[in-house]
């Protein structure tokens, strides 16, 4: 991607207040509805560890690239716990608790602020041109044309919630009054979970981390979780969409053969790239459990289609135009649910 394109969808996007799908799982086999059924799913994370990326490949002893992240990972828990403060750590606004009805004030106007990654950012791979580019009717701007006010996307491209921490408690710092938020949509793991694979193409013998480690971004979630609802600010978690291991590895093996064989040789099975990412989708469901956040489900939706993949771009990961539309859907109906106030006008069924 070009520095400029970079740049361009690094930049923040400001979407005003109609319409419209969003997830959970720790496993395929979760039924969306309340997020009560969502936190079920926690007591499903322990069947996953069987069928992680083998342990002693992504946390043995003696790697440089394992000792960076893990260094870095402390400092950043430091980094969070001297900037959150004391009253604030390990537990919610009782208004923001999941078993506790939400009594928003009546005003004329809501803000609702996104923080997350590229897919928030409604990052897509256009076929055509060959280059990512930002979807226009991306779900952030579809659930802001139904919002009584505007949603601020904070998203940012690549990020994950290690560099996220720091930023986003200096956007929050820095808010103006006017400007402050109702609710904050979280939405990271993505790329938490991510792994070099030109390290891994280069090197399928060696020991690889991912760029966050799955201790480290419960901890980081969990305090900017209470960060936020210590602001005054509903926090609200969003689970993963899931991916297409066999796109994605497609993907990252850049139809390079060898690359292809190391990527495989170091992982034993596509598959394993979906498990790896679904245990940070369980990490999310675990941290709203504890914490008794909100979770804005959108996992299930794609879950519950016939195809799945057919809702992703050709890398396997990012929604495309109608799985952003099925995530707008999801939020909306959520947003219903919980806050209908902060909607123009609530939809009606048909039969």
């Amino acid at each position: 991607m070009s520095r400029k394109r970079e740049a361009e969808a690094d930049s923040g996007v400001r979407a005003s207040g109609t319409d419209d799908k969003l997830s959970i799982t720790a496993t395929d086999s979760l039924k969306s509805g309340s997020d009560k059924d969502s936190l079920k799913s926690v007591s499903d994370t322990d069947s996953l560890k069987s069928g992680s990326i083998p342990d002693a490949r992504i946390s043995g002893s003696g790697s440089n690239m394992r000792e960076t992240n893990a260094l870095s990972g402390a400092r950043e828990t430091n980094m969070i716990a001297d900037l959150t403060p004391p009253s604030a750590r390990g537990h919610l606004r009782r208004s923001h608790r999941l078993n506790q009805r939400l009594r928003l004030k009546r005003k004329k106007q809501y803000i609702i602020s996104i923080h997350g990654d590229s897919i928030s950012k409604g990052i897509v791979w256009d076929d055509e041109s060959g280059r990512y580019k930002t979807l226009p009717d991306n779900y952030a701007v579809l659930v802001g044309q139904r919002l009584k006010g505007n949603v601020f996307n904070r998203a940012r491209f690549g990020m994950t919630l290690g560099r996220a921490m720091s930023r986003s408690i200096k956007d929050l710092d820095d808010l103006k009054p006017e400007e402050k938020p109702d609710m904050v949509l979280i939405e990271y793991g993505g790329n938490d979970c991510d792994f070099d694979w030109d390290a891994i193409g280069r090197e399928p013998e060696g020991v690889h981390g991912p760029k966050t480690e799955l201790e480290v971004f419960r901890s980081l979630l969990r305090s900017l979780i209470v960060r936020f609802s210590a602001n005054r600010i509903l926090p609200v978690v969003m689970t993963l969409p899931p991916l297409d291991a066999d796109r994605y590895f497609n993907w990252v093996s850049k139809s390079s053969p060898q690359a292809a064989e190391n990527i495989l040789k170091w992982l034993g099975s596509t598959s394993r790239i979906y498990w790896w990412q679904e245990r940070y989708n369980a990490a999310v469901l675990e941290v709203a459990a504890e914490t008794g956040a909100h979770v804005l489900d959108v996992r299930s939706a794609f879950l519950h289609e016939p195809d799945y993949r057919a809702f992703l771009c050709a890398d396997g990961i990012h929604p495309n135009g109608a799985g952003h539309a099925l995530m707008a859907e999801r939020v909306g109906e959520w947003l219903e649910r919980f806050c209908a106030r902060m909607l123009r006008e609530a939809r009606t069924k048909t039969a």
